[in-house]
């Protein structure tokens, strides 16, 4: 964690915390060897999250200014 903290630039409480949070969202896994801790992050599972995030921003672009016809996760106003 040692390298995520100084290029995050944030605490080692705070690191290990997003680092838990992707773990637990199936993002990251971690690998120990002796003292190190080595994390890797399932790039396949990634892109298809930003796929997915994009298709739903271009959407929302058409449909108007931000959150206007579109709630939270749940899609357009009315589908949910």
């Amino acid at each position: 964690m040692c390298e995520a903290e100084r290029e995050l630039g944030i605490s080692q409480q705070l690191t290990s915390h997003h680092l838990n949070v992707l773990e637990e969202s199936g993002f990251r896994s971690l690998r120990k060897e002796g003292a190190s801790s080595y994390c890797s992050v399932d790039r396949e599972r990634l892109e298809r999250i930003t796929g997915t995030l994009l298709t739903h921003l271009d959407h929302s672009d058409e449909a108007g200014p931000a959150g206007s016809d579109f709630v939270c996760c749940g899609g357009p106003k009315g589908l949910n």
